[in-house]
């Protein structure tokens, strides 16, 4: 499937601008015909794709845009005002470009007879997998506006821990880019000066002088080059991390090294309860809500883990067996989970193993800052210590320059 962007207009002369999912541009104008009176324009969504410098409101739709239209639209189908209306209205006030033509082709779709979540299947890049099945479930059991609250609800508690985990991280990376910043330009235009101070004592220089002086030339020569490739080796090591066994490397080291291995197996246990909760109390299939979960992204040992759970669910075992097995879940975890099988309130269990856990999730990252502000300060003064040490090592050796 090919994305392709638009512009229409619809009988009443208004025009739509948006993008519609098609295998090629023939469907796509066939699927657009059907909803609008003509079509203006329709292309490949690449070529037409806003970019980072056209301002705010581009090509991205994150968490909180994507919160703020949940919650609207709950209230607004919840008073009582038909789909349409709703989001007819919504396609106004909608701030993120991306996703306003998402909504106006939705809003579209929806008057032209097309399921609510039908129309947003449209959309992948703006509505994920696990937003459209929690509308198919609303829709089938007649409660949408239930069913939107519930997930406003979710995606605000997911957002309150992404952004305190990112939070958490301003700190340290600003100390870092600040003590990298430091070394690079004491390297580049300092380091050169003391080159002239040392001319006039004469001898040999210590070994890790000579050094210093030597990339301190370089940098002073080359340095948009430098930071052109630290740029790009930056690049590399994110993509290799980012995915793939890099991606598994990375996660085996957070998970087995203290005091992050708490954190990032409270996370995992918090997004699996509240996601599975979600889904299972809006009345989505178990089986179709573990495939979700899994699917969802996060860490991929509970990927594995919850894939084996749905097989064993499938097969008719339980839903614990391999959650016990795979030894992510602490024994609290996996006896609320059995109790909740077993007493058929599975999803309540979830939703208050989820809260146990993403409380668990702060003091494990006020842990984490705790001991990572120090340590950051002490990585930090050592390394410009030594480079400041290297510089004044032949001012204190002074006399085996002669």
């Amino acid at each position: 499937m090919s994305t392709f962007s638009f512009t229409a207009r619809d009988r009443s002369g208004r025009q739509h601008t948006g993008t519609v999912q098609a295998p090629d541009r023939e469907r796509a104008r066939e699927r657009l015909s059907r909803r609008f009176e003509s079509i203006v324009r329709i292309e490949p969504a690449d070529s037409s794709r806003p970019g980072w410098w056209q301002g705010p409101g581009g090509s991205r739709v994150g968490g909180e845009d994507l919160l703020g239209f949940t919650q609207q639209l709950a209230a607004a189908t919840d008073s009582g005002l038909p789909l349409k209306t709703a989001l007819d209205m919504l396609s106004h006030d909608v701030e993120n470009r991306m996703l306003r033509n998402a909504i106006s082709e939705v809003s579209a779709a929806v008057g032209a007879g097309e399921g609510l979540s039908a129309a947003l299947a449209q959309h992948p890049r703006v509505f994920p997998e696990f937003y459209r099945s929690l509308i198919k479930a609303g829709e089938a059991s007649g409660e949408l506006p239930a069913i939107l609250d519930r997930l406003a609800a979710h995606i605000a508690r997911t957002e309150k821990i992404v952004s305190e985990v990112k939070g958490a991280l301003v700190y340290p990376v600003v100390v870092l880019v600040f003590a990298f910043l430091v070394c690079f330009l004491f390297l580049t235009f300092g380091v050169p000066r003391f080159e002239a101070v040392y001319e006039t004592l004469g001898g040999r220089l210590p070994p890790p002088t000579r050094a210093a002086i030597s990339i301190g030339k370089v940098l002073s020569l080359w340095w948009p080059v430098a930071l052109l490739i630290l740029g790009a080796v930056a690049l590399m090591v994110s993509r290799v991390f980012s995915a793939g066994p890099g991606a598994r490397m990375l996660e085996t080291f957070a998970w087995n090294v203290y005091p992050l291995a708490p954190l990032f197996r409270y996370l995992a246990i918090a997004r699996f309860s509240r996601t599975l909760a979600t889904l299972y109390s809006s009345g989505v299939p178990i089986l179709e809500a573990l495939g979700l979960v899994a699917a969802s992204g996060g860490s991929q040992r509970m990927r594995d883990c919850v894939l084996s759970a749905r097989e064993s669910v499938r097969e008719g075992g339980t839903l614990t067996g391999p959650l016990r097995e795979s030894g992510l879940f602490p024994s609290l975890a996996i006896g609320m989970i059995t109790a909740g099988e077993e007493t058929g309130t599975l999803d309540r269990m979830l939703e208050k193993l989820a809260t146990h856990y993403e409380m668990r999730v702060e003091t494990a990252l006020r842990t984490v800052m705790s001991l990572l502000e120090p340590l950051l300060l002490i990585v930090v003064g050592c390394a410009i210590g030594a480079l400041i040490l290297v510089l004044a090592l032949p001012l204190l050796n002074i006399g085996s320059l002669f």
